[in-house]
């Protein structure tokens, strides 16, 4: 009778689909998320622009060089062990953060899929980048 009244228990049911939501439903590979098209401010020049987002990657700890007259190639390396890299396409109205290649962080090619912390970094490079922006806008 023990067993019946455990298994009938709603308490049973609810701490089971706790455990599985705690431990088997949480995945660190998440998609890939990309900064598209975010605005400059008005009146920048793309000199101006370049530079903005320079400081803003060298605030966060992001090496960065120039691919071409409108790309910017950064990337990071996280303890010694996680390594980014990024594209970002700039103009004088807008810029974009693509991904471009990762080791250590289970990217998925085929399901553009990458290890949760990806995300947070170039959520953080964005800020960093908008906020220098804004220090260097008209």
């Amino acid at each position: 009778m023990h067993e019946s009244t455990l298994v009938k228990s709603p308490w049973v049911v609810v701490i089971l689909l706790s455990g599985f939501l705690a431990f088997g439903g949480c995945s660190n590979v998440v998609p890939v998320v990309n900064v598209t098209d975010t605005s400059v401010p008005d009146g920048m020049d793309l000199a101006e622009v370049k530079r903005s987002i320079m400081e803003g990657c060298g605030a966060r700890g992001w090496a960065c060089k120039d691919i071409d007259d409108s790309t910017i190639q950064g990337s990071v390396w996280v303890r010694g062990k996680h390594f980014a890299q990024v594209n970002i396409d700039y103009s004088e109205e807008s810029y974009s953060i693509n991904f471009s290649d990762s080791k250590e962080l289970d990217y998925d090619y085929e399901k553009n899929k990458i290890h949760k912390n990806y995300n947070s970094w170039v959520m953080n490079l964005n800020g960093d980048i908008m906020n220098a922006l804004l220090r260097n806008s008209n």
